[in-house]
């Protein structure tokens, strides 16, 4: 799991056939729900799942 200076998640954690998927892709989810890039966060500071999970 990533770092604890993240914010908790407040949205249902992925399967992992969408994290395969976002790898691929050029758009994410964040742990808020939001769209961010597989390597980002969003405005509220919620990293992507990507990144909560070391993945990249």
């Amino acid at each position: 799991m990533a770092s604890l200076q993240y914010p908790t998640p407040t949205i249902e954690e992925p399967n992992e056939q969408q994290l395969i998927e976002w790898m691929i892709d050029s758009v994410c989810e964040a742990t808020d729900g939001c769209v961010v890039e597989p390597d980002g966060e969003c405005p509220h500071g919620h990293p992507s799942w990507l990144i909560y999970y070391d993945m990249i």
